[in-house]
């Protein structure tokens, strides 16, 4: 279960870096985006 978590967490991590670094002024609607990601995925 850690395993699998730690791996999910990296990669909700990158996806954050990613998001900010390759978008301009809809860094706010992008994050919502990826926030709902992480609640669809059960992640807390």
């Amino acid at each position: 279960m850690r395993v699998l978590n730690l791996k999910v967490t990296s990669f909700y991590i990158q996806t954050i870096i990613q998001i900010f670094m390759t978008t301009g002024q809809h860094n706010l609607l992008n994050l919502k985006r990826v926030i709902e990601f992480k609640e669809s995925m059960g992640i807390c």
